[in-house]
């Protein structure tokens, strides 16, 4: 899925949109729907990654610079 991304996140988001119609009927229209799963697809999948990457990033950081001021 690397080479497609796009793929990903329409597959992705095609899932939630099932599971959330599945789980919560709500008998929206496809576009209400379309846009409940983009919100639910962010709260579960993209926040968290872009948290932990820029968590990662910061650990990163401060391992280098405890690492120069120890060197």
């Amino acid at each position: 899925m690397r080479r497609f991304p796009a793929l990903y996140l329409l597959a992705s988001l095609a899932l939630v949109a099932l599971a959330y119609e599945l789980f919560w009927p709500t008998g929206h229209t496809p576009w209400r729907l379309a846009v409940e799963a983009l919100h639910l697809w962010t709260v579960l999948f993209a926040a968290p990654l872009l948290l932990l990457s820029l968590l990662r990033r910061a650990l990163a950081a401060l391992v280098r610079g405890l690492a120069s001021l120890s060197a």
